[in-house]
């Protein structure tokens, strides 16, 4: 405490003290020689005294009041609060304001109205574009003054600016006009924001190490994914840039619209699992797998009962195709082609819009249409083709057939329709200019290779390497010496030739 001002009267000893910072003012005050002033001490004569020595205002009377009781009793005070300044408020620290969410390796629960969980569906972060604003850096704030006992102001100290550190896949940009009063962090390509030892980066590819369960949920990455385990049943991965998985893969869904996707473990489809890709597909086996694939199909061990739709071609020089249905562009070359069996195995060898699963699911709705015309046509009976006999019915009978009819005529409508549409999608597909199957070793019968309207069937076991090609010219198809495969669809290679395997010293095939 500070001592500003001590005087001693024939009535009163008085001392005016404050601390360091002169916020507080304290008073010490007694009645000379101890006892009761006579006439008592007045709160003007106290202010007067006090004023004689400070120029300070706006006294709190109230404790003036109370230690004028205790004078005029005779008795002494010491520190008391007669007066409070304000003090300075530091302004607020500048802090940085995250628009998304990053990864954290932590996903969020999400309740639907009637407080179920989806578990697979955790949110782990938000995608990231190029050129989108991921953050925001808030200056500090001034702070606000203080008052001392004078009525002096006393500064107030600026907030912190919050320290924001990116690395060169961010940047910090200044405000775009003097209404924003902040800076903006924006992403320099796609991807997801992590932060790590205090720096904001921006990751294009996703690395999970372990396998999709319920610990990560479902993946939607704008980039590539990599996955270090297997990928469990019911999830699903859509990764913008491709997708890699060093294990397997059970009944689930893989997308990747640019990408590649590769699964170097074995792969099971089941009637849920499902593969969609913008560029090829690489796997090692391959089980009841269907996939849409608009790049190559490449397959080291073999593919069993799958479905494999792609608008090049299916390379498998070293693997078995079994079972399944295997629609391409390009054409086919495999090791061996069907089994001792006799499995049926179809290959279709199409343009690019018969391989595409819109079109299948129209020929799908036209034969169910085409069924049911069927179907009513059973229970119309001779009133199928004869509707004039209908004028022979009791009205109850009469009424039920006509519906019949309506309804016959409403389906026929419709698969008009489907058919049209049919027609239309063919009209823009493009197909390649040489199709072959190639097989390595064996090609056996049950196997059903389709090019249009016509089929070649095996009716014994064909021994490799050998080629079925179908001539465009005598629509037959030929069995020959292997030939390479090639892809010049529409006249233009979208494609690098397949090229067979060289024969080593053993007389087996390689790569």
């Amino acid at each position: 405490m500070k001592t500003l001002f001590e005087k001693d009267t024939d009535r009163l000893s008085l001392k005016l003290q404050a601390e360091a910072d002169a916020i507080k003012l304290f008073i010490d005050c007694a009645p000379i020689a101890g006892t009761a002033p006579s006439p008592p001490v007045t709160r003007d004569e106290l202010l007067a005294l006090i004023e004689s020595g400070l120029r300070v205002r706006d006294l709190d009377n109230a404790v003036l009041d109370d230690v004028l009781k205790y004078i005029n009793r005779g008795e002494s005070v010491s520190e008391r609060r007669i007066k409070k300044g304000r003090e300075p408020e530091t302004g607020d620290c500048g802090r940085l304001l995250l628009i998304l969410k990053k990864f954290t390796g932590k996903g969020e629960m999400h309740e639907d109205e009637k407080g179920h969980v989806a578990f697979a569906s955790m949110h782990l972060f938000d995608n990231v574009r190029s050129g989108q604003i991921v953050a925001r850096i808030y200056p500090p704030k001034p702070g606000k003054d203080g008052v001392d006992i004078f009525d002096k102001a006393i500064p107030a100290k600026p907030g912190m600016p919050v320290k924001v550190k990116v690395d060169k896949s961010l940047r910090i940009e200044e405000p775009a006009s003097s209404a924003e009063n902040f800076q903006r962090i924006v992403a320099m390509s796609d991807g997801y924001l992590t932060e790590e030892s205090g720096e904001l980066q921006l990751h294009e590819d996703l690395h999970i190490n372990g396998d999709i369960d319920f610990h990560y949920g479902n993946i939607d990455f704008i980039g590539k994914v990599f996955i270090s385990g297997d990928v469990h049943p019911d999830f699903e991965i859509i990764a913008r840039k491709g997708i890699v998985i060093q294990g397997g893969v059970q009944e689930s869904r893989l997308r990747s619209p640019d990408g590649e996707i590769e699964i170097k473990g074995f792969a099971f489809g089941g009637k849920h699992g499902s593969i969609v890709c913008g560029q090829s597909l690489i796997g090692t086996v391959m089980h009841e797998v269907a996939a849409e694939v608009v790049g190559p199909i490449v397959i080291t061990k073999e593919a069993i009962d799958c479905t494999l739709r792609t608008q090049s071609s299916i390379s498998m020089p070293k693997a078995r195709l079994v079972g399944g249905r295997a629609m391409c562009v390009c054409g086919v070359e495999a090791k061996e082609i069907g089994n001792k069996a006799g499995q049926e195995t179809c290959i279709t060898l199409a343009n690019s819009v018969e391989v595409g699963t819109e079109y299948g699911e129209i020929l799908v709705q036209i034969a169910n249409h085409e069924q049911a015309i069927k179907l009513i046509e059973l229970h119309l009976g001779p009133y199928a083709q004869n509707t004039a006999r209908l004028q022979l019915l009791a009205p109850s009978h009469r009424a039920r057939m006509e519906a019949l009819l309506h309804k016959r005529k409403d389906v026929e409508a419709s698969r008009l329709r489907l058919l049209a549409k049919k027609m239309s999608l063919l009209d823009g597909g493009k197909g390649n200019a040489v199709q072959r199957v190639d097989f390595y070793e064996a090609l056996y019968p049950g196997v059903h290779i389709i090019s249009g309207d016509h089929s070649f069937v095996p009716k014994e076991m064909l021994k490799g390497p050998g080629t079925v090609e179908f001539n465009d010219l005598t629509k037959e198809f030929v069995v020959s010496e292997l030939k390479p495969l090639e892809c010049n669809v529409g006249g233009v290679p979208n494609t690098k030739p397949v090229q067979p395997p060289q024969q080593d010293e053993g007389g087996k095939h390689g790569k």
